[in-house]
């Protein structure tokens, strides 16, 4: 059992704290498990209350990977995760199990991790549906199947209280709050570029910093993956100097973030997307 890889990546995630605990309390369990040589253990469901832009794809993803790497679950299946959103629980669920079916492919059945997106089905309601289909589902493929509710972090407490009581009644249930950490992000871009073996400036450190503090809170920007694509872009024109002399990133190596036509500016102009507590955000991290 190694799961070095996915928690060193779980570790690095700016903020996440709930999750990053969560992730700790598998490892233990895993441990304890082969210890004492037990059976399956009962792992919960659980329900994100996502912040926009704070990706969710990713940490699914990477619990995930984490789940497959403890052998906590018996993954089978063409895929191993995937997301769906409901809006309902007639037309939409059908759909939802044709995508299941579909995860499953020639294995005809899927055992893995879904991330259900209910976040419209919740939208303007003063108490939890019933959502009597998924919660019969989530019972029965209890032990196949780990689900995450998605939710955004505007629910209120009381709601967010209906809804674990809902589904705590079925399966065992966990919350994880997943707030953006916009504190710490402001030294994320620096943080990566340093993993990937460059060294980062004091002073190229703080410019990052003064102008992803603002950038952060802007309408254009789109969580995690922004930064990842930042991270990336700094790297390529870097790399792609035919005058490159060493691997040490400075000021001039961030000019073109801040030219009239640089790429602030251009995400500025181009982004008119937002995205949806985090989805489609990359795993690598």
């Amino acid at each position: 059992m190694n799961a070095n890889l996915s928690m060193e990546r779980i570790r690095n995630l700016p903020g996440m704290e709930e999750f990053k605990s969560f992730c700790t309390r598998l490892q233990i369990a895993a441990r304890n498990k082969a210890l004492h040589h037990l059976g399956p253990i009962p792992l919960p469901n659980l329900v994100f209350a996502a912040a926009p832009g704070s990706g969710v794809t990713m940490h699914i993803r990477l619990l995930t990977g984490l789940l497959k790497e403890l052998q906590l679950l018996d993954f089978v299946g063409e895929e191993e995760c995937f997301e769906w959103a409901l809006s309902n629980e007639n037309e939409d669920f059908d759909k939802f199990l044709r995508r299941v079916r579909q995860a499953g492919g020639f294995y005809g059945y899927f055992h893995g991790v879904i991330g259900l997106d209910i976040s419209r089905m919740l939208k303007n309601k003063s108490r939890i549906p019933s959502m009597d289909r998924i919660r019969e589902y989530m019972e029965a493929r209890q032990g196949r199947i780990l689900f995450i509710l998605i939710v955004p972090d505007t629910l209120s407490e009381p709601l967010l209280q209906q809804l674990m009581a809902r589904f705590a009644s079925i399966t065992p249930a966990e919350l994880i709050h997943m707030p953006f950490p916009y504190d710490e992000v402001q030294h994320y871009v620096a943080q990566q570029l340093r993993r990937r073996g460059f060294t980062v400036t004091e002073e190229a450190d703080a410019l990052l910093s003064d102008s992803l503090s603002h950038f952060v809170r802007s309408p254009q920007f789109e969580g995690h993956q922004t930064l990842i694509n930042l991270t990336e872009e700094i790297l390529w024109r870097k790399i792609s100097r035919h005058d490159m002399q060493d691997v040490i990133i400075d000021k001039k190596d961030l000019d073109f973030l801040f030219d009239p036509d640089g790429y602030f500016s251009r995400y500025d102009a181009g982004n008119t997307r937002h995205s949806k507590v985090g989805f489609h955000s990359a795993v690598e991290v």
